[in-house]
């Protein structure tokens, strides 16, 4: 069966040198339907044209781990409003899961968050909130929204550290954090 001809790109984690790319090409050029295959050690990426009726990013992404490389996917957590139940979470997720190019995806009912690992030549972060919507649910990118506002809270134990985005005072800060915490217990 034949389809349609697609492309993808996949990013590639654990190259060395430009003979781990050429390794990589030569296997993935060697799967039936693959039309072209560029794989870049200096991008980390692979761009493949290929027979979509005959292979998925799946197998090419499982064929760069039988090499000996890994994938790299995106990851993105969204925010979800108007969940009322764990059946809620699970039917969300559920959606999310089955989208294609979404390797792994987890709501949790108590934070109302979707974390999903997708590959993003495959679907972007619009087509994930548009799959929750579809659900019934709304749903927003965490991470930028909360960026936007300049602060967010996270609580560890009684403690809750107010968290931004970037840095403080120019000086790095890996976690975010703004010293110093409100204790609400």
């Amino acid at each position: 069966m034949s389809g349609s001809v697609s492309k993808a790109g996949i990013k590639i984690k654990g190259m060395t040198c430009a003979s781990c790319a050429a390794r990589i090409e030569k296997a993935i050029f060697k799967m039936p339907g693959v039309q072209q295959v560029n794989v870049n050690f200096a991008a980390e990426k692979a761009n493949i044209t290929y027979d979509s009726g005959r292979l998925t990013v799946s197998d090419f992404i499982q064929k760069i781990k039988d090499v000996g490389y890994d994938v790299i996917l995106d990851k993105a957590e969204l925010g979800i409003k108007n969940m009322n139940c764990a059946s809620c979470a699970a039917k969300i997720e559920k959606a999310l899961a089955k989208a294609p190019g979404v390797y792994k995806a987890s709501v949790n009912f108590a934070t109302e968050t979707a974390t999903v690992e997708y590959n993003s030549s495959e679907i972007d972060i619009k087509n994930l909130i548009n799959i929750v919507r579809k659900t019934g649910y709304d749903a927003f990118e965490k991470n930028r929204d909360e960026c936007r506002s300049g602060k967010t809270r996270e609580r560890t134990g009684n403690k809750v550290f107010r968290k931004t985005c970037g840095n403080i005072n120019n000086t790095y800060n890996p976690a975010g954090y703004i010293y110093g915490a409100e204790d609400y217990g």
